[in-house]
Order: structure tokens, then C-alpha cells, then sequence
């Protein structure tokens, strides 16, 4: 299978069950790989035949700073059934999170690596077309919501106060539509109507837990 790397991802975010680490953003470190059918991307040079690796680092980015993670294994699986969730054509995923400060004055880092594979959909039934749940850890449940044309996704019942998000594929609003991946949108989102032909694909994060 091909494959796209994306290597050293680097930001700050929270993560640790120390009291300091839960105070303070700390330094982590990411590599992806995304294997991925990559024949079409070569003999057509079209990037909707590929995956982005500009929006799929953004889309990382802004989940693990909407997050306030206790351990590097839940990080490291909310990310890969995220990318699996709104990059279909991705077959398996494998992260490797890295925090240089864990072991600092014993070790270069510490940090965990995992591979997921795709997983057949389980799409339940909702007024405005269908909900697919991605992945609950005790902390947040990640989901694609799939808004069919004439409706929005403000006709399911209210979402946790807190959560993140962002249209991944389809059209919803006018005028302006809502922007794609963006999750300054969100608000719009909730509320705008689908007003393409096909279902429009929204992904969110919300949170279950708060300390």
C-alpha cells in the first residue's frame, strides 16, 4: 500500500497526569502515516485524488489543542480515528506522539506509537440523515454527522457545550457557505441548512468530562 509521511509535527498543548502537566502547555512531537491509494494522485496531479498533508497537520493541530489529555495513548487514538473519520480513502493510520520533556535529563523522549486500521461504518439514524460514531474515550466522543440536502444539523438534539468542529466534505449554508475545515465555523454549522444534492459531512469532538 502507498503511503504519505508527515514527519515532527510540533505544538503545545496539555497532556499528563502530573499536576505541573495539567497547569502547563508542554512541547509534543508527531509522525503520521497515511496508507492510501496514491495511483490516481500520480497520473491525474489532482489533490481531491490524494490527501492534503497541509489540512490533515492543521486538523491534528486544532484537536490536540481543543484537548486537555491525561495520557499520550488516548491522544494518539482520538487522532487516528479522527484522520480515519474524515479522510475515507485512508486505509490505515499510524501515529507516533513524542513528548521531549517527559524524561528530561534521563531520555530523548518519551512516547507511544500505535496503528489503526479502517473499520466498517456504523451510521445510526437521526432527523437531519445519519450520525457515525468514530471513537468515546472517558473524556470525549468523536463523531461524523452526515446532513442530508434540506436539512441542517440544528435539528438534533444539542450538542456538549463544549466541543470542536468542522465541515469536512458537502455544502451547507449561503451566501457565504460554510468554509471547510475551518472550525471557526462551527456555530454556522449547527444552524446552516444542507443546500447541495448529495449529504454534507460534519466532524465533532465533544467533550463528555470536564474537570
Amino acid at each position: 500500500m502507498d503511503s504519505i509521511h508527515i514527519s515532527g509535527i510540533e505544538l503545545q498543548c496539555i497532556v499528563g497526569i502530573r499536576p505541573a502537566e495539567r497547569r502547563r502547555r508542554q512541547r509534543i512531537r508527531l509522525s503520521i502515516e497515511l496508507e492510501v491509494d496514491l495511483a490516481r494522485a500520480g497520473v491525474s496531479e489532482r489533490i481531491a485524488n490524494t490527501v492534503d498533508y497541509s489540512v490533515v497537520t492543521d486538523e491534528i493541530a486544532q484537536l490536540l489543542r481543543f484537548r486537555e489529555y491525561r495520557l499520550v495513548e488516548t491522544a494518539t487514538e482520538e487522532v487516528s480515528a479522527m484522520l480515519l473519520g474524515v479522510h475515507p480513502t485512508v486505509e490505515r493510520v499510524s501515529v507516533t506522539l513524542e513528548k521531549p520533556e517527559a524524561l528530561r535529563g534521563r531520555a530523548a523522549w518519551g512516547g507511544v506509537s500505535i496503528s489503526r486500521a479502517r473499520r466498517p461504518a456504523r451510521l445510526a439514524d437521526e432527523a437531519y440523515g445519519a450520525c457515525e460514531l468514530l471513537l468515546e474515550t472517558a473524556e470525549a466522543a468523536l463523531f461524523l454527522h452526515h446532513v442530508d440536502p434540506g436539512h441542517s444539523l440544528g435539528e438534533r438534539a444539542p450538542l456538549a457545550s463544549r466541543k470542536l468542529g468542522w465541515l469536512v466534505s458537502g455544502h451547507l449554508g449561503a451566501s457565504p457557505a460554510v468554509a471547510h475545515h475551518d472550525p471557526r465555523e462551527l456555530d454556522r454549522i449547527l444552524e446552516a441548512k444542507n443546500q447541495g444534492s448529495e449529504r454534507a459531512v460534519v466532524f465533532v469532538c465533544a467533550l463528555s468530562r470536564q474537570d
